[in-house]
């Protein structure tokens, strides 16, 4: 058994209760979808076109499959090296693979370690209960003083990628990010 003991609330009426509408899985799922593939010779002596197959193979937005003969059930170009060229969009973004022959293909190539929060509590510097939702959907909390809260969203834009280099900077008197700053 673990137990943390800490200090109560010095104000704000907390959350003691929640539910929501916001579903975990589809939240955060990209999106993908098989546009063109095609198992063939790298010489161009012979290939099959496999976007139906691969179309069916993906689970949850997800891919994984070996490139190899038994993909298609024979060999379409004997004797030759072959390869798998799969073009996808995730999340309407247009990518192409190309996988050497007795290799797998795994889309997409990365993946998020751990769920991010669909949604979160914070109490306001003047000690009212608000949340911030993360996704579309509604969220219902129940405090500790008796209130009822609700909360919706709709229209919540997709995360966005961050490349390059950034920096955060800290308040000095606490751990509360002040500012980030992207660099190019």
């Amino acid at each position: 058994m673990f137990v943390i003991f800490r200090n109560g609330a010095a104000r704000g009426d907390h959350p003691i209760a929640a539910n929501s509408s916001i579903d975990p899985v589809s939240a955060y799922m990209p999106r993908l979808e098989i546009r063109h593939a095609v198992y063939a010779a790298k010489d161009g002596s012979g290939e099959v076109d496999v976007t139906s197959k691969l179309t069916g193979l993906v689970r949850d937005s997800q891919l994984s499959v070996a490139a190899n003969n038994e993909l298609v059930g024979h060999d379409p170009a004997s004797d030759h090296v072959k390869e798998l060229r799969v073009d996808f969009t995730l999340d309407g973004k247009p990518g192409h693979a190309t996988i050497p022959e007795n290799n797998v293909l795994v889309l997409p190539e990365k993946t998020n370690l751990g769920q991010s929060p669909l949604w979160e509590t914070r109490v306001a510097d003047n000690g009212s209960t608000f949340v911030k939702l993360w996704s579309d959907g509604e969220v219902n909390l129940q405090t500790a003083g008796g209130s009822a809260l609700h909360a919706s969203a709709e229209n919540v834009p997709a995360p966005q990628e961050v490349t390059g280099g950034w920096n955060s900077v800290f308040r000095p008197t606490g751990a509360h990010l002040h500012r980030w700053i992207l660099t190019s």
